[in-house]
């Protein structure tokens, strides 16, 4: 199960994220999973990922997901 985490902690993680990396990568949100999907290579990831965060339907190939069924679990995360 997805761990829940108090908003005072997901808020203290976005105030690091601006702090260490730059306030433009500070996240709006912060949604957690069970799962993340693996490849060999990260692109296919984040493009799965940037699709749900759009709300937009998949329609890339996701057949070399370690898991593919991840992508489901995700589109649940991401409402």
């Amino acid at each position: 199960m997805v761990r829940k985490l108090c908003l005072q902690t997901l808020h203290y993680l976005a105030i690091k994220v601006g702090e260490e990396i730059s306030p433009i990568a500070k996240p709006d949100g912060i949604r957690l999973g069970d799962n993340l999907p693996k490849t060999r290579s990260g692109k296919i990831m984040r493009r799965l990922l940037r699709t749900l965060a759009k709300g937009e339907e998949i329609t890339s190939d996701i057949s070399t997901l370690d898991n593919p069924a991840i992508s489901e679990q995700l589109k649940e995360v991401m409402r």
